[in-house]
């Protein structure tokens, strides 16, 4: 739940940034070219102002869903699942790391913690004798 609602933050914060601090095509020509910008969009655009509440709703339900089901479902396979479905959403980060869903980079970290909580809760149920199906 930490790490969802970590990520809710800072999507929400991401908001409130200009087109200058998300968009590579603002630092070279001064002109927002993002996908799913809204027409008229300009760098001086704050995010929520340029892509929308349902763009930026999209982004924090993209990664705060699957870690709410693991928190809620705490079984290790749950976990383990959770934990390889952040590896595509770090990568199309990555990928798009010069525009608007670059912002999922940061779910490279977050997968890194979701790694070592599925490890420990794993370690922990081998230990207790009861192997979760």
């Amino acid at each position: 739940m930490v790490l969802a609602t970590a990520w809710v933050a800072l999507t929400g914060w991401v908001g409130s940034w200009t087109g200058w601090v998300m968009s590579a095509s603002c630092g070279k020509g001064g002109t927002l070219h993002m996908r799913g910008a809204r027409p008229g969009a300009s760098c001086d655009n704050t995010m929520l102002a340029a892509v929308g509440f349902w763009t930026l709703l999209l982004l924090a339900l993209a990664v705060a869903i699957p870690l709410v089901a693991a928190a809620v479902a705490m079984k290790p396979w749950v976990s383990w699942l959770v934990t390889f479905s952040l590896v595509p959403l770090a990568a199309f980060g990555v990928v798009n790391w010069t525009g608007f869903w670059g912002i999922l980079v940061y779910a490279a970290p977050m997968l890194v913690v979701a790694l070592i909580v599925a490890l420990v809760q794993q370690i922990a149920t081998v230990r207790c004798g009861r192997l979760a199906p």
